[in-house]
């Protein structure tokens, strides 16, 4: 009876469909993009200058690139 466990998945089973991706790949581009705003928001507001050196703005200036070009990538696909 444990059989049917050990039967080879179907394609759709094993990759998922193709909607089921997309969404995948939405709810991705989501948390990349709030993640983007969060970063964003830190390096506009007065405390988050206040308290970062001139060093951390940049690393985080260039986190919010790295970002932008992981969502381009993901939406090209």
């Amino acid at each position: 009876m444990g059989e049917d466990n050990a039967l080879p998945k179907t394609l759709v089973e094993l990759c998922g469909t193709a909607e089921s991706k997309q969404r995948k790949q939405t709810g991705v581009i989501a948390k990349l993009v709030g993640a983007r705003c969060e970063v964003e928001d830190v390096l506009l507001s007065s405390n988050g200058c206040a308290v970062l050196s001139a060093e951390e703005r940049v690393r985080l200036s260039i986190l919010m690139a790295g970002i932008d070009d992981i969502v381009r990538r993901i939406e090209e696909h």
